[in-house]
């Protein structure tokens, strides 16, 4: 039996691309955020609705360097 969905998911394009160009991982940016990360995932993926926790992503600056990974460096520096 095929799984029925009951919702048409509408992921945060905006607020993704604002964590990817600040270098901030999902789990280190929820817990910035003060949420899971399931949740923090599931809100960026369209699958709940937060206008909050959108408008906290947006308000995050740039994530410290001590903080970023390594790949968030080199995607960082592959984006400038």
């Amino acid at each position: 039996m095929p799984l029925l969905i009951h919702h048409n998911p509408k992921p945060l394009d905006r607020a993704k691309e604002h964590l990817r160009t600040g270098g901030w991982s999902y789990r280190r940016a929820a817990a910035s955020c003060g949420v899971s990360y399931q949740y923090f995932s599931d809100v960026l993926n369209g699958w709940r609705v937060s206008r909050p926790l959108e408008a906290k992503i947006l308000a995050l600056p740039e994530c410290p360097a001590a903080l970023r990974s390594v790949r968030a460096t080199r995607r960082m520096t592959a984006i400038e």
